[in-house]
């Protein structure tokens, strides 16, 4: 297999771990959390990095399109919407002090806000807010299979609707989708993606992509129609992991996906093949002990230094990267060109 060679077209390297990162479609504005109570602003064709304090870490963020206003779920489960626009940039807009907000996410137009958390042990709620007031304009409650649930949502990139992941450990996951319709929102139970990761949608939104257990899965919408047989990885010892975003193709459904060892593959879904490794420059593959300085050099299985990534807009993709220490922890933000095929 020949590697698929990427260069970083921007990067950025920090002075605290990459906690949670967000960024607007076109990447001029990325928001980047520490562990400790500090956000990083940074983003293409500026200068420098600026920096917002907060009173606790985040624990979520999202931003909104325009890049003019952060929300901020902190180790408290309360809310803020701060200010990143000129005249704004760090002041709070908006706080509310419920301890029922564990993650949140605009909508596409931005007018709205969504977020989910626990209001007792089973029951979570969502809300959906009016930006930037965070004025309530609808709420809904419902049971959960098992306490102690952690959620995810997914912004559907063409229609008003997301995707609402809901984990209570390994084997208890379910997924859901969420609407707002005369202001009151609809929840409904997608049993087919029982078990999967949170669904990440083509360009179009008109079909998506999925990990269970070792297999990637993908599935029409809103069908939830199986579309190909499960693909399993190649290499048994470094399976599937939860990151992969949709590749733009003209025909066969191309998916880049990473395995547990954080390595990068472009994956044929309806060819059931592995077409190529992403080797993005300066990230290689290596011995693990050489990423990882405290394994020990029988631990040499390749593996990388990516810790995450997430597609920004249609044609990008963001990635953080450990510098392989467990403490004092330095990482790097890079942007890159989707692979083109």
């Amino acid at each position: 297999m020949q590697p698929f060679h990427v260069k970083p077209a921007w990067t950025v390297s920090l002075n605290h771990p990459a906690t949670r990162v967000t960024s607007t479609p076109d990447a001029k504005r990325i928001a980047i959390a520490s562990d400790a109570p500090l956000i990083s602003l940074a983003g293409v064709g500026q200068s420098r990095i600026q920096s917002v304090r907060l009173t606790k870490p985040a624990g979520h963020l999202a931003i909104s399109s325009d890049g003019d206003v952060l929300a901020v779920v902190n180790a408290s489960h309360t809310l803020q919407l701060l200010g990143l626009g000129a005249g704004t940039f760090g002041y709070e807009l908006a706080r509310l002090d419920e301890p029922v907000h564990d993650v949140c996410e605009f909508s596409r137009d931005q007018a709205m806000l969504w977020s989910v958390g626990l209001v007792s042990n089973d029951v979570a709620e969502i809300r959906c807010y009016e930006t930037p007031t965070l004025r309530v304009i609808s709420k809904h409650q419902f049971q959960l299979p098992i306490g102690q649930c952690g959620f995810l949502l997914t912004v559907h990139p063409q229609q008003d609707v997301l995707g609402l992941w809901a984990c209570g450990g390994p084997d208890e996951i379910w997924n859901y989708w969420i609407r707002i319709a005369d202001d009151a929102i609809e929840l409904r139970h997608e049993p087919e993606l029982d078990g999967c990761t949170p669904p990440c949608f083509n360009t179009r939104g008109d079909r998506f992509v999925v990990l269970e257990g070792y297999d990637l899965l993908a599935f029409s919408f809103p069908e939830c129609g199986m579309l190909y047989d499960p693909m399993t990885s190649e290499d048994e010892d470094d399976s599937w992991a939860e990151r992969m975003t949709y590749l733009n193709s003209a025909g066969d459904d191309h998916v880049l996906a990473t395995t547990n060892e954080s390595r990068l593959f472009i994956v044929g879904l309806e060819q059931a093949k592995v077409i190529a490794e992403v080797y993005l420059e300066g990230h290689e593959p290596k011995p693990c002990y050489e990423v990882y300085r405290s394994l020990s050099k029988t631990d040499d299985g390749l593996c990388t230094d990516l810790h995450s990534f997430i597609s920004v807009g249609s044609d990008i993709i963001l990635s953080t990267h450990t510098n392989g220490r467990a403490s004092n922890r330095q990482d790097a933000v890079l942007l890159w060109n989707k692979p083109q095929l």
